[in-house]
C-alpha cells in the first residue's frame, strides 16, 4: 500500500511529464547559469570554490520557480 506521501509525489511527477517543456526550461537555465557565472566573477579558483554550494543551490531553486 502507498504512503500518501508517495501518492502525492508520482501524481505530481506525472503531471510534469504530462506538460513536458517546463523540465527542458528549466533545465536550460540551470546549466546557463552555472556555466556563465565562473564566466562573470573572473578566474580566481578561492573565490569560486567559497560561492560554488550557494551559487548552485540560488541557481536551482530559479530554475524550480521558473517551471512554477
Amino acid at each position: 500500500m502507498k504512503s500518501a506521501f508517495a501518492a502525492v509525489i508520482s501524481r505530481d511527477l506525472s503531471l510534469a511529464i504530462r506538460q513536458g517543456g517546463n523540465i527542458g526550461t528549466a533545465i536550460g537555465f540551470f546549466l546557463t547559469v552555472i556555466v556563465l557565472l565562473p564566466l562573470g566573477l573572473g578566474p580566481d579558483q578561492h573565490l569560486l570554490q567559497r560561492i560554488a554550494p550557494g551559487a548552485l543551490w540560488i541557481a536551482l531553486l530559479l530554475s524550480v520557480l521558473l517551471s512554477a
